[in-house]
């Protein structure tokens, strides 16, 4: 985890001189700098920043544009964090994982990613009533064994429900009691 203002201004270098915990796959740790710099891996492998790359093969086959996406201090998109999308955006993106990768009849995304982002890659040893396993930057639904879903902060949900062949977007107000909103989703949509 980066305490303030550790890793100021190369967010990367910082990342990098820190030293393992754990085995890669040992044990779930969540962590937007990892996400971060997977991201930052993908933008070096294609050449052009992650936005731009995201922006041709995901968001203007989905007619979601170039949405609004913070930046870390060299200019860089942050891979976990800090992308601004509107509920209708958001219903895109599940509605595209629900379809297993498929868009207006052209495939975006391979089924074989979309059935391995939304499946159990890893148990993150948190069992309650809205988190458990965890997959490619998609937690699992305990209550429905084949829905998985992205989380933004303050209640911002995707949640991808197979078995009903629905998705649900949520955004709620930074004040917000998520226990109490949670059960409501629960007690009428998910389960």
């Amino acid at each position: 985890n980066r305490r303030k203002g550790e890793g100021f201004p190369d967010y990367m270098a910082y990342m990098l001189s820190k030293p393992l915990q754990y085995t890669p796959g040992e044990r779930f740790a969540y962590s937007n700098g990892d996400t971060h710099m997977a991201g930052c891996m993908v933008q070096r492998a294609v050449g052009e920043p992650l936005v731009k790359y995201l922006g041709r093969k995901l968001f203007i086959p989905l007619e979601i544009g170039f949405p609004g996406w913070e930046t870390d201090p060299d200019g860089t998109v942050f891979g976990g964090t800090g992308l601004y999308l509107t509920i209708s955006d958001m219903m895109k993106l599940g509605i595209l994982y629900l379809n297993e990768g498929m868009w207006n009849g052209k495939r975006i995304l391979s089924k074989e990613w979309v059935k391995a982002a939304g499946s159990k890659q890893i148990s993150t040893g948190i069992e309650d009533v809205w988190s458990s396993d965890y997959g490619y930057q998609f937690w699992m639904v305990p209550a429905n064994k084949n829905a998985f879903r992205a989380d933004g902060a303050y209640c911002q949900y995707s949640i991808v429900l197979p078995e009903q062949n629905a998705v649900v977007a949520t955004q709620c107000s930074e004040q917000n009691d998520t226990v109490a909103f949670v059960k409501l989703l629960r007690e009428y949509i998910i389960e």
